[in-house]
């Protein structure tokens, strides 16, 4: 928050900031992956995942790189944060592009052979696991499909986020067990280790899987415009939605992952929809 809000004003160092904010981001990341597994069950740790920490300390990085592409040190953050979210590959081209600039450079050295290590430890485990078959466990019990976005419930089922979403339109019961559940799919982490081991071993699979998702989004947002049946609105007019009805609602959250636009029409007195509508977006 402090790294924040003074990267806020116009007479700071941005490149120096960002830098320590990277190097914050994955100290958290590193030191969260040393915690056992069994001190988060006793208690919740209510702290951004390691990968997340990891993302954001790339996405720092990637501006000092841009702010100092002559500094080593540029470099340096870019290639840690790359390594805590395992792209090693990409990791290891980075740690040469600044070893270009300061061949003698000891960290750069020390990190790329660190970085070399675990690509070497990767391989061996990679080659020794046997490659996991497919199985029913992988399908989401909604679709019957490849779990995308896997979301997994405090009652311990799994689901894409989409088909939960879309399952608790209609109540806050765990579509399987029917136990109560408080939580917002939109929001919710994904199963890091689920959603990985997916990708990893079945890739063209998942990619088709996305492109799907992708695609009933980009139709939500189409040319094609819903109708919402209500009384008559105004151009110009501000409005609030209580929606309520499960019909409703997967409307709305359709909408919302579009263009934010549907049309709102009432029923004329012979029972028939009005010629003219208003067409409305959705702002807040």
């Amino acid at each position: 928050m402090c790294y924040t809000k003074a990267l806020q004003g116009s007479s700071v160092d941005h490149a120096l900031l960002y830098s320590n904010r990277c190097a914050a981001y994955c100290r958290l990341s590193k030191l969260l992956r040393t915690i056992p597994a069994r001190v988060s069950e006793e208690s919740a740790i209510y702290e951004l995942d390691p990968m997340s920490l990891g993302q954001l300390a790339l996405r720092d990085a990637e501006k000092v790189v841009k702010l100092r592409s002559q500094d080593p040190k540029a470099y340096l953050c870019k290639a840690t944060a790359q390594t805590l979210l395992e792209q090693y590959e990409a990791a290891v081209e980075v740690y040469l592009s600044g070893l270009e600039i300061d061949p003698t450079n000891k960290t750069l050295q020390d990190g790329l052979r660190e970085v070399k290590t675990l690509m070497e430890g990767a391989e061996h485990s990679d080659n020794k696991r046997r490659k996991l078959e497919r199985s029913d466990e992988l399908d989401c019990t909604l679709c019957l499909k490849l779990l995308h976005q896997p979301i997994t419930t405090p009652c311990g089922h799994s689901f894409c986020r989409q088909c939960l979403l879309q399952a608790l339109d209609h109540g806050n019961k765990c579509p399987i067990c029917r136990t109560v559940i408080f939580v917002s799919p939109k929001t919710y982490p994904v199963s890091v280790t689920l959603n990985n081991l997916i990708q990893r071993n079945f890739p063209e699979e998942y990619e088709e899987r996305k492109a799907e998702t992708d695609a009933a989004v980009t139709q939500a947002g189409g040319e094609s415009l819903p109708l919402f049946v209500m009384d008559v609105v105004l151009p110009m007019q501000h409005m609030i939605l209580n929606i309520f009805e499960p019909r409703y609602r997967l409307m709305i959250r359709r909408v919302v992952e579009g263009n934010h636009r549907f049309g709102m029409v009432r029923i004329e007195d012979s029972g028939s929809l009005a010629e003219v509508a208003c067409e409305v977006e959705i702002t807040e």
